[in-house]
């Protein structure tokens, strides 16, 4: 038969529509939903670059606080150590200023001992001076009593004298080892005699009922030679006078306090 080809395309093109109909219904709310779909995407993904950025920024924020962090660990280390000799120093500087104040104070002492000292310098000199001229001969309480009577008398004419025993004057000119003697008893009264001995330039006259000055004498001088003659001895002269040219140490016996002068 006959074929319209007008009809023939326009049957074509109703059922055309009609599958495009059908299939759009079925395609069109994907299709939305599609869009909804890349909307919510492009949302996220822009919500997604800014934690991003966010995240970018706390993690060098982090890092510029863990370096500052260290920093700072590195410069309280360096204060630690600082303070730790500070302290050192500050101990140091309270144990020298405290050894200065005790310096300054054993210095005052002895400078105000020194100045009570010279003041009574030429009163001591004098009592010293008494005692090694004149003093052997006198027993402890005779010396006693002489040296209170000579400090009277310079009080008398305003000589000022200090309560410094006669070795604690002379002790800057005392030979310690001359007075050391393991035969006498360590009292004063034979150190001073001692002392006379020493420094006395006259011919010096001791008592001395017990020997000891003799043995002291003995041992004090046992590199010289020591010519010992009786008072009595009537060679007494002779020997005095080969003892003095040969410098030998004159030593007389038994002198008696009443022998005549």
């Amino acid at each position: 038969g006959k074929v319209s080809r007008a009809c023939c395309s326009l049957c074509m093109w109703v059922r055309a529509i009609d599958y495009y109909a059908k299939i759009f219904k079925t395609i069109e709310p994907k299709r939305i939903k599609l869009l909804q779909a890349e909307s919510e995407l492009a949302e996220a993904m822009a919500s997604l670059r800014k934690e991003t950025d966010r995240v970018t920024h706390i993690e060098s924020t982090i890092t510029n606080i863990q370096a500052s962090f260290s920093d700072k660990l590195k410069k309280k280390s360096a204060l630690e150590s600082h303070i730790a000799v500070l302290n050192g120093n500050l101990e140091r500087a309270e144990q020298l200023a405290y050894s200065l104040e005790e310096e300054h104070r054993k210095w005052q002492e002895q400078l105000l001992a020194t100045e009570k000292r010279l003041s009574c310098l030429v009163g001591d000199c004098l009592i010293g001076g008494m005692v090694i001229a004149y003093g052997g001969q006198f027993d402890f309480s005779d010396r006693k009593s002489a040296i209170d009577n000579w400090k009277d008398i310079c009080e008398q004419f305003r000589i000022p004298v200090s309560k410094l025993g006669i070795l604690e004057v002379f002790e800057p000119i005392i030979e310690r080892s001359y007075l050391r003697a393991d035969t006498l008893p360590s009292f004063d009264y034979y150190q001073e005699n001692c002392l006379i001995v020493q420094k006395s330039k006259k011919w010096i006259l001791f008592e001395d009922p017990d020997n000891l000055a003799d043995t002291w004498i003995h041992q004090a001088e046992r590199g010289s030679t020591i010519v010992t003659v009786d008072l009595y001895d009537p060679t007494l002269v002779r020997k005095c006078k080969l003892s003095l040219n040969k410098g030998h140490i004159f030593f007389i016996d038994n002198f008696n306090r009443d022998y005549p002068p």
